[in-house]
């Protein structure tokens, strides 16, 4: 597999640790605050650093691999600062139309009808 890194490119154990490590704990913070919920139970404990280190390993050799994920090994990592913000977005955006949906958030929609509405037949 040809490898093309420029200077100052993420590689080796700062990419591993850098995307299974810090961005996955992050990511579960973020998603746990937003969601309302307690997600510590999916953030990196240190029994499994090592296999998170395999599998950053494993990504990073796809970034070679597939020239459209090459973004993740960039020094300034702009694009996926850019993916974080979209992602902390519309999650948001999506968990705010779940709770609405279902009721749970006492703000427009919450009096949804839990039960089938009667409809009358009007093709009669």
């Amino acid at each position: 597999m040809p490898r093309s890194i420029q200077p100052g490119e993420l590689t080796g154990p700062a990419f591993s640790e850098l995307w299974c490590v810090d961005i996955w704990d992050l990511s579960a913070d973020l998603a746990g605050k937003l969601a309302g919920i307690n997600l510590d139970p999916i953030r990196t404990p240190a029994d499994q650093h090592a296999e998170a280190m395999r599998a950053g390993k494993a990504l990073e050799r796809l970034t070679y691999k597939y020239t459209w994920l090459a973004w993740m090994r960039s020094p300034t990592l702009e694009m996926s600062q850019d993916m974080l913000c979209l992602a902390v977005f519309f999650g948001g955006k999506c968990l705010a139309v779940s709770k609405v949906v279902s009721g749970k958030s006492g703000k427009p929609g919450s009096d949804l009808p839990k039960e089938p509405i009667e409809t009358k037949d009007f093709s009669k």
